[in-house]
């Protein structure tokens, strides 16, 4: 697809930051739309993820400085091959970010954005604008996903210091963070020097103090940083230095009674405290590995403050994964669904800004599809698999079947329950949608011969079925694919030997960064274990599972014993500075890139949905598609 530069159009202004699309694809007007001003939105998907769509969702994310977005969503129509809707921004909205979407397929400029920077009464860019733009490029402004651009993001801060100096304060943090980011060598010198300059005013207001509190810390001046922290606690005793204080107190207990007492203290300085749901879920796992789980019952029952459908699923799920007490699983589990239900009709929090209506109603299903299925689970290792078959069925649509694990419990107690018909006719459904499950060919077998009387026919129809599976896999996955040079880089191993991504040229290259203290990086390991056995005989196929943003110290001897002691054979590198996780623009961890044999990334995937078996099925295909 043709890349073309910013241009503007008569009547009409095309802001696409960084590298924009062909010239129309995204027009609005009036040209220069102040605050509170209807906006007209045009939209020409020729050559971009949604030319084909049926129907377009306009999302118009509003910022109102460095935060997190309110959204605008409005269904567009379709006028002479173009996609129109309208929207009015908030009175204090200083800009718009627009991302285009149909189903699942999302247009945002190839993570470059669609902007509209919104204007006074007086014709001038908005205050805070180019200082919302800073914090879209410097964060990439989920649920955006806009491309990280740190040094740009600085540039546009002084640009709004300039227009604007009484800004400088909201956006002060943000700006000494962009400077350590952007000038690794010097950075924190310079940071230190603005603190130093800060320090030496006359008077120092609290939030001036909370400023040199927590930047001094970062910058290696621990004494300076503890000096104002007790100052600031002390004029703010209920203030967030305050909580986070008393949160650095509960990182130090070990004894599990001790945790307890501190949340009971916790929750009761700060009802809403940021921490909660940290502090509860530490304290289950906890009282998990030492099954104690009817003191944990009691804690979720009797001590939290506001008992979540999550936390009676984490510790239901233990239990019947041990088989230790059932029924009373069982019974937690219950209980959960019971909950998940009532807090789905009535949430015991706000839906997030940043969300549509529909998206917040969606993930409010989540707690809800887990705990059926634990409960379910339940039911079924009591051998109650008549009662467990509805529960499954509903687990089952809540989640849209794309959970591998629970769609292949379904299927078992199908089976196990005499529906072999069901069983069948559901795996008929998941197969070519390429919705799979460990086993899946085993059960499909099994499923047809109870049906048919036997598996004669059963291998050829399976492997139809599963032609189009990989056909609907590998169309997904040719829509998601891009084209950018992978950043080159130089990192020590666990064995102490320099890899060079450039020596590495003529290979598909699978990088995987993570870390010891990232619970999503670490549920997808045993899946990345069987892609990397999957693969281990092939000379052009390496994985490099990098170690970024670890804690503490003595990093490479706590990874390698992590490594060790869950007896993964990866190969690991070791990103101690974080210096290639930020140039290859990394939001979030576990993320992948699949790089071709010439040096380019052609995928990237963010985060861990859970199933093993498509994780592996997913890489195999994204390496055969680069052969």
């Amino acid at each position: 697809m043709k890349r073309l530069f910013v241009m503007v159009i008569a009547l009409t202004v095309l802001m696409l930051v960084g590298c924009g699309k062909e010239q129309g694809t995204f027009t609005f007007l009036p040209e220069n739309p102040q605050q509170g001003q209807e906006v007209v939105v045009k939209y020409h998907p020729k050559g971009t993820p949604l030319e084909s769509a049926k129907t377009v969702e306009m999302l118009a994310y509003q910022f109102f400085g460095p935060e997190m977005p309110t959204v605008i969503n409005a269904a567009m129509e379709k006028k002479e091959g173009k996609w129109t809707a309208t929207f009015t921004p908030a009175d204090s909205a200083t800009l718009v970010a627009v991302n285009f979407r149909s189903g699942e397929t999302v247009d945002n400029n190839d993570r470059q954005g669609y902007f509209i920077k919104l204007y006074d009464d007086e014709g001038n860019v908005a205050a805070g604008a180019n200082g919302s733009l800073a914090y879209i490029f410097y964060t990439g402004a989920y649920p955006l996903d806009i491309k990280t651009d740190r040094p740009r993001a600085l540039r546009l801060l002084n640009e709004e210091f300039a227009a604007h100096p009484g800004l400088k304060e909201k956006l002060f943090s943000l700006y000494l963070d962009l400077i350590v980011r952007t000038d690794r060598e010097n950075g924190k010198e310079k940071v230190k020097a603005i603190l130093d300059s800060i320090e030496a005013l006359p008077e120092i207001s609290l939030k001036q103090k909370e400023l040199l509190a927590s930047w001094y810390n970062r910058v290696g001046e621990q004494e300076k940083s503890d000096k104002y922290y007790q100052e600031v606690i002390k004029a703010d005793p209920t203030g967030t230095f305050a909580e986070m204080r008393q949160f650095k107190e509960f990182r130090a207990y070990q004894d599990v009674n001790k945790k307890i007492a501190f949340y009971k203290n916790y929750s009761k300085n700060f009802p809403k405290g940021r921490y909660t749901d940290y502090i509860s879920s530490v304290i289950l796992r906890d009282l998990a590995q030492k099954k104690q789980f009817d003191v944990a019952e009691n804690f979720i029952s009797n001590i939290v403050l506001e008992p979540t459908a999550t936390m009676y699923n984490s510790l239901a799920w233990d239990m019947v994964e041990e088989g230790i007490n059932l029924n009373s699983a069982a019974q937690i589990a219950k209980k959960g669904v019971e909950l998940a239900r009532k807090q789905l009709d009535a949430p015991i929090s706000e839906k997030p800004s940043y969300l549509t209506e529909a998206e917040w109603r969606e993930r409010l299903k989540t707690p809800l599809g887990n705990i059926l299925d634990t409960y379910g689970y339940a039911l079924y290792k009591l051998g109650k698999k008549q009662e467990a078959l509805p529960v499954f069925e509903e687990a089952v649509k809540i989640m849209d079947r794309k959970s591998g694990d629970v769609n292949q419990r379904y299927v078992q107690t199908l089976l196990e329950t005499g529906n072999s018909e069901q069983a069948l006719n559901f795996m008929k459904e998941l197969i070519p949608a390429g919705l799979g499950f460990p086993g899946i060919e085993e059960k499909f077998k099994q499923a047809y011969a109870a049906v048919k009387g036997s598996d004669e026919d059963a291998g050829e129809l399976l492997a139809k079925l599963q032609k189009k599976g990989k056909e609907k896999l590998f169309s997904d996955l040719k829509k998601e694919m891009i084209d950018t040079p992978a950043p080159d880089f130089t990192l020590v191993d666990m064995e102490g030997k320099d890899i060079s991504l450039k020596d590495l040229r003529g290979k598909i290259i699978i990088t995987d960064f993570w870390a010891t203290w990232c619970g999503p990086c670490k549920a997808s390991f045993p899946g990345m274990q069987k892609a990397v056995d999957k693969f281990k005989d092939d000379p052009d196929v390496e994985f490099l599972f990098i170690n970024t943003w670890e804690r503490g110290e003595n990093v490479k001897e706590n990874v390698a014993k992590f490594v060790k002691d869950h007896g993964y054979n990866f190969h690991v590198l070791f990103d101690l500075k974080s210096e290639v996780v930020s140039a290859f623009g990394v939001e979030g961890i576990p993320t992948k890139f699949v790089i071709d044999k010439k040096g380019k990334i052609r995928f990237k995937s963010v985060g861990f949905g859970g199933d093993e078996q498509k994780l592996v099925d997913e890489l195999s295909l994204m390496i055969e598609m680069l052969k």
